[in-house]
């Protein structure tokens, strides 16, 4: 994650924030005989055996806010692929 800050003379401040700019990629092992055994703990959840890896893409969060004496305004942006991408092996 990286961020910079800025504000200037008139009192307005601005943010920018970038997480997972290299993308991250995650993967796991799911012991199967475990799996089992706890699957239905839950009806109607974890059914199927889940994902054992993803991609986090990189996201962008914009942010301005503008001081003044009866209030204090705030803008937020954030831009992104899609938050994660599970892939199915």
């Amino acid at each position: 994650m990286m961020g910079f800050q800025f504000q200037n003379k008139n009192d307005w401040k601005f943010g920018l924030m970038l997480r997972d700019i290299t993308t991250t990629y995650n993967t796991w092992t799911i012991n199967e005989e475990e799996y089992e055994k706890i699957k239905n703990a839950v009806p109607g959840e974890n059914q199927e055996l889940p994902e054992t890896s993803e991609i986090t893409l990189p996201k962008l969060n914009l942010e301005s806010q503008k001081n003044t004496r009866a209030s204090q305004v705030k803008l937020y942006a954030s831009f992104t692929g899609k938050a994660s991408k599970k892939i199915r092996r």
